[in-house]
């Protein structure tokens, strides 16, 4: 668990990156480092994965033709896949009662709110490159995998 320190590093690496969104994204890559660091934050416990969220709507905010290149679908397919990750209860788990390392309000909050918005923006980037895009099996499937 980080102590408050980090959490406020955190912080304000994720709340730099939401507010420079449009730069980052159309840079010339001098700035994929820091998207690197928001994707750590991502793994990272729920209260500081929840600080990334407004990052990658953003980001999906910009036009994909008007991106660096690695801000595209592969990118937003890790996303999607570390967000699944962040959304599975721990292997050890049995009951709220007996959980200690994870608050069950944080957990479905991010759930039910944070993880709908980030699976929302990838879908939005993988529909955007199908033949069809309002069919969006093709990016079930591949997220199910």
């Amino acid at each position: 668990e980080l102590d408050e320190r980090q959490f406020n590093t955190c912080r304000v690496l994720c709340a730099f990156a939401e507010r420079a969104v449009d730069v980052i994204a159309q840079t010339d890559g001098q700035l994929l480092p820091l998207v690197e660091l928001v994707f750590a934050c991502l793994g990272a416990e729920l209260r500081v994965a929840d600080l990334t969220i407004d990052f990658w709507s953003g980001l999906q905010d910009t036009p994909l033709q008007l991106r660096h290149e690695q801000l595209r679908a592969p990118l937003f397919h890790q996303v999607a896949l570390r967000t699944m990750q962040r959304c599975k209860l721990p292997a050890s788990f049995t009951s709220w009662e007996e959980e200690d390392d994870l608050d069950e309000d944080e957990f479905e909050r991010f759930r039910e709110q944070s993880a709908q918005e980030v699976f929302s923006s990838c879908l939005q980037v993988h529909t955007s490159r199908t033949a069809h895009p309002t069919d969006p099996t093709p990016c079930i499937h591949m997220y199910a995998t």
